[in-house]
């Protein structure tokens, strides 16, 4: 199977709400060895992850896709996608209160 068929599989287990195997299917995608490096398959794979809960591995999947070769066409989520990476960072990192004097 190619990196295309892969995703396509993907796409087709989250629309069945089999998210584990969709997962697989969009990590394999992004990271087979290619010309390029597939980020619409990391932005599945982030969805994904989300509805299943794992934030970090959502996060992971982003910060995949900004370092794959960017095309034209994804410009323009470019900040959509920065912006959700802030917003992850805060929930996995949340502000820490200060500890009063003991």
């Amino acid at each position: 199977m190619n990196q295309f068929d892969l995703f396509a599989l993907g796409n087709q287990y989250r629309a069945a709400g089999k998210l584990d195997l969709a997962a697989e299917m969009f990590n394999q995608a992004g990271k087979m060895p290619s010309m390029f490096t597939f980020g619409p398959a990391f932005l599945n794979l982030h969805e994904t992850l989300m509805r299943k809960g794992d934030l970090t591995g959502a996060r992971e999947a982003l910060v995949n896709f900004m370092n794959s070769p960017l095309l034209p066409s994804t410009f323009e989520i470019l900040p959509k996608v920065k912006q959700e990476l802030e917003s992850l960072d805060k929930q996995l990192n949340p502000p820490q209160l200060p500890q009063a004097p003991k």
